[in-house]
């Protein structure tokens, strides 16, 4: 699966990989059918863009189960590559004071930026 040009997700390329190999492989081991991992991946890409869960209905159970048992990961994916994403801005902005001959900007509590 490679880069989607234009497209952003809340987690990094990479997780959003893996956790498309964990729902394709969990799929294939109980024998349900290609179609289901789509499903799956449009729920975990509306979780992820709106924070809407699955339905509980009956026939959609086991996307709902595996859902379940993938959301924490998911959840933690999603704080991770937001502080990745908060320290980046951080660094551009500390690298663009620099430019403009500021002294004196922190990256962080311990860790001065030079120019």
């Amino acid at each position: 699966m490679g880069k989607i040009e234009g497209c952003t997700r809340p987690v990094s390329e990479k997780f959003y990989c893996y956790i498309h190999g964990r729902v394709r492989d969990s799929f294939t081991d109980i024998g349900v059918d290609g179609d289901a991992v789509e499903i799956m991946m449009s729920v975990i890409d509306r979780y992820m863009e709106t924070g809407e869960e699955p339905p509980k209905e009956k026939e959609l159970m086991f996307v709902r189960l595996l859902f379940t048992l993938l959301r924490p990961e998911i959840d933690k994916a999603m704080a991770r590559s937001k502080k990745a994403r908060e320290r980046a801005a951080v660094r551009k902005l500390a690298k663009t004071a620099v430019g403009n001959n500021y002294v004196g900007i922190f990256v962080n509590k311990n860790e001065k930026v030079s120019g």
